[in-house]
């Protein structure tokens, strides 16, 4: 639980909106800083806290609302909170039932409406003094005729295009005349120029018409489309970083107590599953000593900078991680969790040790036709006809794959180029293989390359984008094209020999 209550909290705050989490007792079970600060408060202040401290009308009756909210939905409330300073400021509160880990609790949204609550109120006020009221105060008949207006009400009445004494807009007079029947006050916004009003419509108890008090909220709706935008912008990051990343927390023992749904995704391994010790899934790569060594002096409280992991996912796969982490202390300055951030970045680490590869490999052809340029010119066509095979056999079918792997239209010239200037690029291997047997084809080339230069079945698979069970079928063909299958002889051996 604590867990996930770090790792979302920086999301939380950049948030900007008052957040709680209460347990059924009414007790916090976390609270954001926008929410402590709104009440003079640190965090860690109202971390012990109950509901009852804060909100002394709702805190009495929260046991009940927990219970109504398990059933369902409730609509938000208002209430009042006490700051640490004893001021009253008005809340409107959005509460939704929530389940972490077996757990239950109450996720609540808090909304400061202190000043939409006092701008209500100094309305009913200078609604007894209407021509004093710097906001727009109208009264309609029942017939939707304009009886009165103010003059704040002049900018209302012109986008309207009416006078006192005409009829309002047809949609508005509709309205007018719904709500004088129903006598239930309705709230609707109208764009006024470049500004925004909310118009109350206020029937008269008794009367045959209402009044409409008009109040700008032109800017606290500019500030809720910017929250709105804001929260939306952060769903989408959270979306995002399931697909790459997931967070963890281990105790001081190494052994992890808090995993991220996202690992599923990720390692295939449930969050159940993965709460053993760090080293229980990391492979034999030397690479995985200085992750031991990161790891304990993370533990002892020294900040780490990032480094990779290489990990088994559970289907028996191998994957690369990055890992960012950062130890968490105790208020008495004790290491008590190290917790992190995990991305996957083996897709990115397989083309860079593919392309270093294929570097490499060039490197090599290269040197092999400097050598051959320098062969008598008697046989320089019968070197021409070798290039053209070998490269055919072995190094174009590697280019072509490596061209599918690059996104970029310049990446894809620069490979064409490549391709163009190997022309002259020669081994002798696919023609001495070819020399006498039954033609192989250009992946049974391409495999057998691969075997004679000491690449695994795994590394193979990894390499082609195909299975090792493929990799097993196309050795077992090779050894019968090559005629030494039920021979003991070793396949990468007897390759080697006609070379």
């Amino acid at each position: 639980m604590d867990g996930e209550l770090n790792i979302f909290q920086l999301i939380l705050d950049k948030a900007g909106e008052e957040f709680y989490l209460i347990k059924p007792n009414g007790k916090l079970a976390y609270i954001n800083e926008a929410a402590a600060k709104s009440l003079g408060y640190t965090v860690e202040e109202m971390s012990s806290m109950g509901v009852p401290e804060f909100d002394p009308l709702f805190g009495p009756n929260f046991k009940q609302h927990f219970a109504r909210l398990k059933e369902g939905d409730l609509p938000p409330f208002k209430t009042e909170h006490i700051t640490k300073d004893g001021r009253r400021i008005f809340k409107e509160i959005k509460s939704v039932y929530l389940k972490i880990d077996h757990d239950d609790f109450v996720c609540a949204f808090a909304r400061d409406v202190t000043e939409r609550i006092q701008a209500e109120e100094t309305i009913r006020q200078l609604a007894r003094f209407p021509d004093e009221n710097p906001s727009p105060v109208i009264r309609v008949n029942s017939d939707g005729v304009i009886l009165y207006a103010n003059e704040s009400s002049a900018p209302l009445l012109d986008s309207w295009g009416v006078n006192i004494g005409e009829l309002i807009p047809g949609k508005i007079r509709q309205l007018v005349i719904k709500t004088i029947s129903s006598g239930t006050t309705k709230e609707i916004e109208q764009t006024c120029g470049n500004r925004t009003l909310s118009l109350n419509l206020s029937p008269i108890p008794d009367g045959n018409f209402l009044n409409i008090y008009g109040l700008d909220i032109t800017d606290r709706k500019q500030a809720a489309e910017a929250l709105q935008e804001s929260e939306e912008k952060f769903r989408r990051l959270v979306e995002n970083l399931k697909e790459e990343y997931f967070f963890y927390s281990h105790d001081t023992t190494g052994v992890f107590d808090y995993l991220s749904p996202s690992i599923t995704n990720i390692l295939g391994y449930s969050q159940k599953e993965f709460l053993a010790h760090y080293t229980e899934y990391l492979t034999d790569d030397p690479l995985n000593d200085e992750v031991i060594k990161h790891t304990n002096l993370s533990i002892l409280g020294i900040q780490q900078p990032s480094y990779e992991v290489e990990i088994y996912h559970k289907d028996g796969s191998i994957k690369r991680l990055e890992v960012t982490e950062v130890p968490i202390f105790s208020t008495e300055g004790q290491v008590i969790a190290v917790e992190g951030i995990a991305h996957d970045i083996t897709e990115r680490k397989r083309i860079f040790v593919e392309m270093q590869r294929k570097t490499r490999e060039l490197k090599e052809t290269n040197t092999a036709m400097k050598v051959l340029l320098r062969q008598s010119s008697e046989s320089k066509k019968e070197l021409e006809e070798k290039v053209l095979a070998n490269l055919k056999d072995l190094v174009i079918p590697h280019l072509e794959e490596l061209e599918i792997q690059l996104a970029g239209k310049r990446s894809k010239i620069l490979v064409n180029v490549i391709k163009s200037n190997l022309e002259q690029i020669t081994s002798p291997f696919s023609q001495s293989l070819s020399l006498g047997l039954d033609r192989l084809t250009p992946r049974e080339i391409q495999i057998a390359d691969l075997v004679r230069s000491g690449r695994t079945n795994k590394e193979i698979a990894e390499l082609l984008s195909i299975s090792s069970r493929t990799v097993e079928s196309y050795r077992d063909k090779l050894r019968t094209k090559l005629k030494i299958k039920n021979k003991k002889t070793n396949l990468r051996s007897y390759l080697l020999s006609r070379t």
